[in-house]
């Protein structure tokens, strides 16, 4: 079974897109973290996800790129 596809952010597709340029240069083990980076911040925002909430650093900079809907997610508030 092939592993679950995670929503790209702006930070994580940057990242995957730097990743050529730097093996073609000889960076080759960098590249590979830069990958691993980007599949981690995916996968860590899609558990974000399912839990109803977000990672408001990457939600601006993705609405900064305009790349990013508004996200209205009602929140449970706590007893005061």
């Amino acid at each position: 079974m092939a592993a679950p596809m995670h929503k790209a952010t702006y930070l994580s597709a940057q990242l995957r897109e730097s990743a050529p340029y730097l093996r073609d240069a000889g960076w080759r083990q960098t590249a590979d973290l830069l990958v691993a980076a980007a599949h981690e911040i995916e996968s860590l925002n899609s558990q974000l996800a399912e839990a109803g909430l977000e990672m408001p650093i990457d939600r601006q900079a993705n609405e900064n790129q305009g790349i990013a809907q508004p996200i209205r997610k009602s929140r449970k508030q706590s007893p005061s």
